[in-house]
């Protein structure tokens, strides 16, 4: 976790990898895009979505929200004040 409080942070292991990799948005209304794809038959298939963003309804507002990619449906919405 980083020194600074930072609206997401990302962090993960993949097989084969020796380190995690981890990120986050430097800036107060930063926010991410994430996509996790899968082999499908061959071809590569975007199967979720997931989005951070900084000021939705609210100016301190942080939403974060998963898509199906399959279907194209929200499944679910999470947010929270950054104050």
């Amino acid at each position: 976790m980083p020194r600074v409080l930072r609206n997401w942070w990302i962090s993960g292991h993949v097989d084969g990898r020796k380190t995690p990799f981890t990120a986050g948005p430097r800036s107060g209304d930063g926010g991410f895009d994430l996509s996790i794809r899968q082999n499908h038959n061959g071809t590569s298939l975007e199967v979720l979505r997931v989005h951070g963003r900084a000021h939705g309804e609210n100016p301190d507002d942080l939403t974060l929200s998963v898509t199906d990619c399959v279907t194209g449906n929200e499944i679910h919405r999470f947010v929270t004040q950054k104050k």
